[in-house]
């Protein structure tokens, strides 16, 4: 008999629940927030701006988003989510 778990099962047959958050990334992204002002903002995206190529330039954006926004959760939320990263795709001429 092999060592370890199956794949697909758990010692905890419960596991998180569907949506919950890993802690350690809360309490990270607040320590993060509550050293953030406009100005850094603004030299992140400068430095973000500097990238060459708009699909990189694109995902840096959306990815250093997704630190500030929360995750969607409802069917209307994801769609908003989806306008959201349209929009941003438009500005980082994507589109």
């Amino acid at each position: 008999m092999a060592k370890g778990s199956q794949n697909g099962i758990s010692n905890n047959p419960s596991g998180r629940p569907k949506g919950s958050g890993n802690k350690i990334k809360y309490n990270v992204k607040d320590k993060i927030i509550a050293n953030i002002n406009d100005d850094f903002i603004k030299s992140v995206f400068d430095e973000i701006n500097e990238v060459d190529k708009p699909e990189v330039k694109a995902k840096l954006k959306i990815e250093l988003l997704k630190l500030f926004v929360p995750r969607p959760v409802s069917d209307e939320e994801k769609n908003a989510a989806s306008l959201y990263t349209e929009h941003i795709k438009k500005l980082c001429g994507m589109e």
